[in-house]
C-alpha cells in the first residue's frame, strides 16, 4: 500500500496507456528526497482512478505511466504564471500499488455494489538540476468517461494532471491526500467527502474548486496555461450539478459537500494552494468524477451537541490539557461505527500526541472521547486538524465527515520593554515590563551585566562598556513554557573627559587661570564650583583670585552624560615679621628674629652677621632700620 502520497507542483506528461472511457480521476505529486551529488531528487508520485464496472474494457491500471518535467520560465513567486515552458526530461513511472475502491457496504444491501473504480499508483525518482526558477510536472491522458454529465464531449476530453516544484533551495514536498474519493452519491442527498490533505512539511494549505484540466496545445515546449475543460449548458466550475444543485469547500481544510438533484456523473476539481511564510511555493489538484445514483431514504448521522461536542474549532495554550466527547446520533436508529485520523495522534508529529478511541460502535449513538495534554513548544501558527468520519449500516451506508482545528497558542510575551534607550557608560538604568499573572521573566543582557531583579518584571543593568547593548526579555509559564522573546536595543555613549588642570600654588593677591587644555570635549557645557573669587563659572579656563586654599570642581556636559574633575589651588600667604624694634648700648650687639618664610633677605647688610638667616645678630654703630624680605613655601615673598 502506498504509505504517502505528496501533491505539488511540477509539469510531468503521462504518456497515456490508459484505454478510452476509463480515467474517473486521480492527482500528481512529489517527494523531496534529497541532494545527490550536484542534484535534487524527487520521488514523483501519480494516482489514477479507472472506472472498472460492467462497461468498462479492462479493469486494471496499465503497469506504467509517463510524467514530463518542464522548466519554469518566470520568477516562482508566481508558479502558477508565465508563457510556455521548456521541456526537460520524461519519466516513466511504474505501477507500485493498486486495489479497487470499495463502496459502502452494509448486510441486504445491494446499493451502489455496482460502482467499480480501480485506483492505480505510479512511482518513480528523478534527479534535476539545481534551478532558481523551479520545475512544473505534467501528466495527461485520454479520455474520460464518456457518460459525464456536465462536460462537454467528454470521451473525447483528455484528463491532465500538474503540480509544481519551488526552486529547489527551497527543500518542499506535496501535500498528500489520504483519503480516497467516494465511489457514489445519492440523488437530493448532501454528502461530505474529506479531501484530506496532510503536509509533511507544516505548510498552510488553502482549498477551492478549480476547473478540472483538459490537456495542453503542445507538449514541447509545453502550451502555457494549460487547456480546461468545458462544461456543457447550464454548469459551471461553482455550479458542478447545475443551478440546482449544492457545492461548498472549507478553505481551511478542504472538507467539501455535494448535492445533486439529478442522476449522472458530474466532474469537481479541488487545488490546494501551499503557503510558507506568506508566500505562495506551490500549487497541486485532485480531479473526481462523482456518481450520482438512486438511493432509498436514509438520513446520514449528525454530529451531537451534548456535552459540548457540537463544538469543532478549539483554541488553548501551550500546557493547557484539552477532553472533549465527540458523539453521533442516527436518526433511523442504525447502528453506527467512529472512526479518526490525523498527524495529531501520531508522536512523530506531535509530541505528546493526543489520543482518542479511534474505532467507536455503537448502536444509534456513539461516542469518541478525545484527550491531549500539551506541552511546551506545541504552539504553531496553524491550527492541528484532524477528521472524524461516522458511518451508519443503512442502506446505502452514509457516513458524516467533520473536521475538528485545534489551536495551540504559545505563552504571551511581554508587550514592551521600558527603560533609558540611551545611557552613559559606567551607568546603573533599570528596565521593566508589565506583569503577566502566573509568569516569571527571563532577562537576557548583552554589553552590560545584569546587577539584580532576574525572574522580576524589573532588572537593575550596568553599562560598563561603549557601543551597541540589548536587553531582551521572555515570559515564562507557571508550567516552564517560555514565550518568544522581546528585546530593545540600548546606546551606550562614553562619558566626557574632565579635566581641571593639575593642583598649583598662588599668593594671596594674585590672579591664575585653571582648567586643562582642553578643560573637556568640543560640544560640551562646563559649570565650576565654587564660584566665588572667579570670572566666570561656565567657561572652560576661568580666572580665579582665592584669598585661602581652595578645591575647585567642574562638571563637563554633553547633553547625556556628565563628569567632574578637581583642581586645589593652595594659597601663599607670606605672613612676614621682622620682629619687634629693640635698642642696646653702644659697643654691643642685638639679635634679630624674623618669621614666616624658608628664605630671608636682610637689608642693609652693614652691621649684621648674615644677611640670609631669619636671625642674624646685629650691632650698628647708629641707629638703623633693617628691612628682610621673606619667600615662604608658596614662593610668595614678603618685607617687614
Amino acid at each position: 500500500m502506498l504509505k504517502k502520497l505528496f501533491y505539488f507542483l511540477i509539469f510531468l506528461i503521462i504518456g497515456g496507456n490508459l484505454f478510452a472511457s476509463h480515467l474517473v480521476g486521480g492527482s500528481l505529486g512529489y517527494e523531496y528526497v534529497g541532494k545527490v551529488g550536484v542534484n535534487y531528487r524527487y520521488k514523483l508520485i501519480l494516482v489514477v482512478y479507472n472506472n472498472c464496472d460492467a462497461f468498462s474494457q479492462i479493469p486494471l491500471p496499465v503497469p506504467s505511466q509517463n510524467v514530463a518535467v518542464y522548466n519554469h520560465d518566470i520568477a516562482a513567486s508566481n508558479p502558477m504564471g508565465g508563457g510556455n515552458k521548456a521541456f526537460v526530461t520524461n519519466v516513466n513511472l511504474l505501477l507500485v500499488d493498486s486495489h479497487f475502491v470499495e463502496p459502502p457496504t452494509s448486510s441486504g444491501c445491494a446499493v451502489g455494489q455496482a460502482v467499480c473504480i480501480y485506483k492505480g499508483v505510479y512511482e518513480a525518482t528523478v534527479d534535476l538540476p539545481l534551478s532558481f526558477k523551479g520545475y512544473h510536472l505534467y501528466f495527461t491522458n485520454f479520455a474520460r468517461n464518456a457518460a459525464i454529465t456536465n462536460l462537454l464531449n467528454p470521451g473525447g476530453t483528455a484528463m491532465s494532471f500538474h503540480a509544481y516544484i519551488p526552486p529547489t533551495l527551497v527543500n518542499n514536498s506535496s501535500p498528500v491526500f489520504s483519503d480516497d474519493p467516494v465511489p457514489f452519491l445519492c440523488i437530493n442527498d448532501t454528502v461530505s467527502i474529506l479531501n484530506t490533505a496532510i503536509d509533511p512539511d507544516g505548510d498552510q494549505l488553502i482549498f477551492s474548486f478549480v476547473t478540472p484540466m483538459a490537456d495542453a496545445a503542445t507538449t514541447n515546449p509545453l502550451s502555457w496555461p494549460i487547456t480546461p475543460v468545458g462544461y456543457n449548458g447550464g454548469y459551471s466550475t461553482p455550479l458542478p450539478f447545475g443551478a440546482a444543485g449544492y457545492s461548498f469547500i472549507a478553505g481551511a481544510t478542504g472538507l467539501t459537500q455535494y448535492m445533486s438533484p439529478a442522476l449522472g456523473n458530474y466532474v469537481v476539481a479541488v487545488e490546494i494552494r501551499e503557503i510558507r511564510n506568506g508566500q505562495l511555493i506551490g500549487v497541486s489538484r485532485r480531479d473526481l468524477q462523482l456518481l450520482v445514483i438512486n438511493c432509498p431514504p436514509n438520513p446520514a448521522p449528525n454530529l451531537s451537541a451534548s456535552g459540548g461536542s457540537g463544538t469543532t474549532q478549539y483554541t488553548i495554550n501551550e500546557c493547557d490539557a484539552l477532553t472533549f466527547p465527540i458523539t453521533f446520533v442516527d436518526a433511523n436508529g442504525d447502528s453506527l461505527s467512529l472512526s479518526t485520523s490525523g498527524q495529531l495522534f501520531d508522536t512523530s508529529f506531535v509530541n505528546p500526541a493526543a489520543t482518542i478511541d479511534s474505532l467507536v460502535l455503537g448502536d444509534s449513538t456513539v461516542t469518541a472521547n478525545f484527550n491531549w495534554q500539551t506541552s511546551c513548544g506545541t504552539a504553531q501558527a496553524l491550527p492541528y486538524l484532524f477528521t472524524v468520519s461516522a458511518t451508519d449500516n443503512g442502506c446505502p451506508p452514509k457516513t458524516t465527515n467533520v473536521v475538528y482545528q485545534i489551536t495551540v497558542n504559545p505563552p504571551t510575551p511581554p508587550d514592551s520593554i521600558s527603560g533609558p534607550p540611551l545611557i552613559c557608560q559606567y551607568s546603573n538604568a533599570t528596565y521593566t515590563v508589565d506583569t503577566i499573572s502566573g509568569f516569571t521573566f527571563n532577562w537576557t543582557i548583552t554589553n552590560g551585566n545584569l546587577v539584580s531583579g532576574q525572574g522580576s518584571t524589573s532588572v537593575n543593568v550596568n553599562w560598563p562598556n561603549v557601543g551597541a547593548g540589548t536587553v531582551s526579555v521572555n515570559a515564562v509559564s507557571d508550567c516552564g513554557c517560555p514565550s518568544a522573546s522581546i528585546d530593545t536595543t540600548i546606546t551606550i555613549i562614553p562619558v566626557p573627559a574632565a579635566d581641571a588642570g593639575n593642583d598649583t600654588n598662588v599668593c594671596l593677591g594674585d590672579t591664575i587661570q585653571i582648567g586643562g587644555a582642553p578643560t573637556g570635549p568640543l560640544g560640551t557645557t562646563f559649570l565650576w564650583a565654587p564660584s566665588t573669587n572667579m570670572n566666570n563659572s561656565t567657561i572652560a579656563n576661568p580666572l580665579v583670585w582665592p584669598t585661602t586654599t581652595t578645591s575647585y570642581i567642574v562638571t563637563i556636559d554633553n547633553g547625556t552624560c556628565t563628569s567632574m574633575d578637581t583642581i586645589v589651588v593652595t594659597v601663599g600667604s607670606a605672613s612676614i615679621d621682622a620682629g619687634n624694634d629693640t635698642s642696646y648700648c653702644v659697643g654691643g650687639s642685638t639679635q634679630l628674629n624674623a618669621t614666616g618664610g624658608v628664605t630671608y633677605n636682610w637689608t642693609p647688610s652693614i652691621g649684621l652677621s648674615d644677611t640670609t638667616i631669619a636671625n642674624p645678630i646685629a650691632n650698628p654703630i647708629t641707629t638703623t632700620t633693617y628691612y628682610v624680605t621673606v619667600t615662604d613655601l608658596s614662593g610668595c615673598t614678603g618685607t617687614d
